[in-house]
């Protein structure tokens, strides 16, 4: 005891040893928390840090790791802070455990959700807004081929269905080709990414459904006024 021992070119001070079967250091306090089975070396809090063997860190902690063997966490943690609370603060110490990590993820899951869902939902009002232009457009383009077909015996919900079919045609493509698209992608990044992801038959039905349903809505007033053309003025401004 007092003298130096070199670990790796490391100078250590022995500050005590463990006989063979010794729970605790001579004339320590058997405290059952520093009972262990195992092997196990002690170093005092001035040992440099082991990142940076040069650097020396005298009466500074970066972290304590403390592994529950027996009960409950939540019993160690409590225990913990009563031991440190003997010559620390342990009100200004980070408790990293597992319920503090679970909090953490469902956190991150909290934001990714809301993040993901105002993103979706403007995403929806634009591709609404979209196919409403379009298909606004296409009745005013094709007024003569809705005259005709009237003239020839078709009803108003014959034309306006053939607007709603393509309508739903185009978003069920686009729908399609960006879920494929979007899982492709996270798929390839998956192991970058900070979540695990899980792509199941929900995360493909879910968009093309509401894809579908804002296409119908943005499709209605360009079917309402395809409907209500004149054969008679169709033909007559061609």
């Amino acid at each position: 005891v007092g003298g130096i021992l070199r670990l790796r070119e490391t100078p250590f001070r022995i500050i005590g040893i463990l006989e063979d079967g010794a729970p605790y250091l001579p004339g320590d306090t058997p405290l059952p928390e520093r009972a262990s089975e195992e092997l196990a070396v002690f170093t005092p809090i001035t040992t440099p840090a082991y990142w940076n063997p040069a650097e020396s860190r005298p009466g500074r902690v970066d972290a304590l790791f403390v592994r529950a063997l027996h009960g409950r966490v939540q019993d160690v943690q409590a225990r913990a802070r009563q031991v440190l609370g003997q010559g620390l603060n342990p009100d200004a110490l980070l408790w990293v455990t597992p319920a503090s990590l679970l909090r953490k993820v469902e956190r991150m899951q909290s934001v990714v959700r809301w993040s993901a869902g105002a993103t979706t939902l403007l995403s929806m009002f634009m591709g609404g807004g979209i196919i409403f232009a379009l298909m606004i457009a296409s009745v005013r383009e094709r007024v003569s081929e809705i005259g005709l077909r009237r003239s020839l015996g078709a009803t108003r919900e014959a034309v306006a269905v053939q607007f709603v079919a393509e309508s739903l045609l185009i978003a069920a493509v686009a729908a399609v080709a960006g879920c494929a698209l979007a899982n492709g992608g996270l798929w390839a990044l998956q192991d970058r990414l900070p979540l695990p992801l899980q792509a199941d038959a929900i995360s493909w039905l879910a968009p093309i459904v509401a894809t579908l349903l804002v296409a119908m809505l943005g499709t209605l007033p360009a079917c309402m006024l395809a409907a209500r053309i004149s054969p008679a003025d169709a033909l007559r401004g061609e």
